[in-house]
């Protein structure tokens, strides 16, 4: 996260190359955390001073971006110890409903490694998947195009009769 290792752009983002906003956010990444972590600040300071400024940096910048790491980077870990399979992978992910909601759909991990192009990864009713709802919505207003579904899945038979 912290060097310049990275996966190979050009096998793997090729159309990402070519997007100058995409390129844009990447040559300031840096930027970015910095800018919020000084309005947090700032905002904390306008609206009560020096302890609130420090305060807002601390919960709203520090950790809440620790805190949102975390539940990410627990996808990789939880999502290969505990929970339920649906498809038996010798990677040993898993499904879990707790990391699915605080993931927005990704700790559904297991029908991910089965299905890895799909865009959606609660693929019963039972999973929750509210990325995969904003992709939908995304679709349905034309700002996401050539979406990839599981065939024979809850997106799927949605998508085919119009649901």
């Amino acid at each position: 996260m912290f060097d310049e290792s990275v996966t190979q752009y050009e096998v793997y983002a090729k159309d990402l190359l070519c997007d100058p906003l995409i390129m844009f956010l990447h040559r300031t990444h840096w930027a970015w955390p910095t800018l919020l972590l000084a309005s947090v600040w700032s905002f904390g300071f306008v609206s009560g001073g020096m302890d609130h400024a420090w305060g807002c940096l601390l919960f709203a910048g520090c950790f809440r971006t620790s805190l949102f790491h975390n539940v990410v980077w627990a996808v990789n870990s939880v999502g290969h110890t505990y929970g339920y399979q649906s498809y038996p992978l010798k990677n040993n992910s898993k499904n879990n409903f707790i990391l699915a909601l605080l993931t927005f759909g990704e700790g559904w991990h297991n029908n991910h490694h089965r299905f890895p192009r799909s865009a959606f990864h609660g693929l019963t009713p039972k999973e929750i998947d509210v990325s995969g709802l904003i992709i939908k919505f995304l679709e349905r207003m034309g700002w996401a195009t050539e979406v990839i579904r599981v065939p024979g899945s809850r997106s799927a038979q949605a998508n085919m009769i119009g649901d």
